[in-house]
């Protein structure tokens, strides 16, 4: 099967296309900078293209041959955007994925895999909490999906995707953000009970391999194997870079006066935030954003696991010079 993988150069396009080689596949890399895993350079093939800019034509091109297309893109919801952030949320992420689905559907395409948002589920299975009316990120993340499956019908599964931990050759962790924010404060920060869902980026990369092989339905499928604590996952961050100290519970008042600041500093430069400031420390980081992982991990293959080893691995990634 020849499987295209948009987006190659980055941590989960790289053992997405190591881990579909090593399943006898035939892989095109596709990513800007031509920057893809050593493996897929030397038995695959690469292709440039910046995904967010290509026309029609280069995008059929592209395509042409593809039995299954694996799209890695997107801006992540760490980062500050250009602001307003719904505008450039909509043009790089939900309009490059429907994009991407009707080229696929040109091009007969048989399986369109999206890496999608574990917000996108939170925002299904608890309407109560308005998530996607309140934060943009999330908001794109859900027509993200619903605009691929009207674009593609019966060609996309979305893969709902938590944090993710592990560590690729030559690529800065994206949760490096969130890390440095750990490290470098006073004290490790952990805010109220709040938690999260997690798998290993192999872990993606079984889920994608079992949509691929048409072992998984078309649909959308959160995934996890774990759930962690935010002061877990801090102690973790602190110890594994030398930096043992104590870890704070910050009240909420307290965590959103910071993030509105943060934001603030953001607008001075241009930039926004994919989630609302005044309801981040409610509705992310005060929660428990857990999944089952034998109702959301098994049925794609994937083992219930403890990550903690992961996460190290990450940070070990993020800070090489202070974890040697």
């Amino acid at each position: 099967m020849h499987v295209l993988v948009l987006g190659a150069s980055g941590m989960l396009g790289r053992v997405i296309g190591d881990t579909l080689l090593d399943a006898g596949h035939e892989v095109t890399g596709v990513c800007r900078s031509g920057r893809v895993s050593p493996r897929l350079g030397d038995h695959g093939s690469v292709r440039r293209a910046d995904l967010a800019t290509a026309t029609d034509a280069v995008l059929d091109d592209l395509f042409q041959g593809a039995n299954a297309v694996v799209h890695c893109l997107g801006p992540d919801d760490r980062e500050p955007l250009p602001a307003p952030a719904a505008a450039t949320l909509e043009r790089l992420l939900v309009g490059t994925t429907v994009r991407v689905a009707q080229a696929a559907r040109r091009r007969g395409v048989r399986h369109l895999v999206v890496l999608g948002s574990y917000f996108s589920a939170f925002d299904r299975l608890h309407p109560q909490w308005r998530l996607s009316a309140r934060h943009p990120y999330i908001r794109a993340r859900v027509e993200q999906a619903r605009r691929a499956e009207q674009a593609a019908p019966g060609l996309v599964t979305v893969l709902e995707i938590p944090f993710v931990f592990g560590a690729s050759p030559g690529v800065e962790p994206a949760l490096k953000v969130l890390f440095d924010r750990i490290r470098f404060g006073p004290v490790g920060l952990a805010i109220g009970g709040g938690g999260t869902a997690a798998v290993r980026h192999t872990d993606v990369a079984s889920a994608v391999l079992a949509v691929v092989t048409g072992s998984v339905p078309p649909g959308r499928h959160p995934l996890a194997v774990d759930n962690i604590t935010y002061r877990h996952l801090a102690r973790i961050v602190l110890d594994e870079s030398g930096r043992p100290s104590p870890i704070l519970a910050v009240p909420r008042p307290i965590a959103t006066a910071g993030v509105v600041g943060l934001a603030a500093a953001h607008r001075l430069r241009g930039r926004a935030m994919g989630l609302a400031p005044l309801h981040v420390a409610r509705d992310i980081l005060g929660r428990q954003l857990y999944l089952d992982p034998h109702t959301y991990g098994a049925p794609l293959g994937l083992v219930p696991g403890n990550v903690d080893e992961a996460i190290r691995e990450s940070v070990r990634a993020a800070y090489p010079a202070a974890t040697r």
